[in-house]
């Protein structure tokens, strides 16, 4: 679980550092492309920072006992993003 955990930290750093240096480019160059580039990015860090929040809840209930509630830990976290994607949409509408 050590390397998964390594992984995902590194997939959520390096997909909001690339957001975030999109974001400051398409700033400064005044670019759509770029700016829409930027938001994929930010999708990806969101679901990278899910995944790694998955992992460590897995480690957290299997140092707690609680190993039974691992199967639970990907669909809540599936539907939470599922729900603050659709609220999300909602509000661009």
């Amino acid at each position: 679980m050590g390397d998964a955990i390594i992984y995902a930290v590194l997939s959520t750093v390096s997909c909001f550092s690339i957001y975030f240096f999109e974001t400051h480019i398409a700033r400064s160059v005044d670019s759509e492309l770029v700016r829409v580039d930027s938001q994929e990015w930010l999708v990806d860090a969101i679901l990278s920072a899910a995944i790694l929040i998955g992992f460590i809840l897995v480690v957290i209930f299997d140092a707690l006992g609680y190993s039974k509630w691992n199967a639970y830990v990907d669909p809540i976290l599936v539907t939470t993003l599922s729900i603050a994607g659709i609220n999300i949409a909602e509000s661009k509408c």
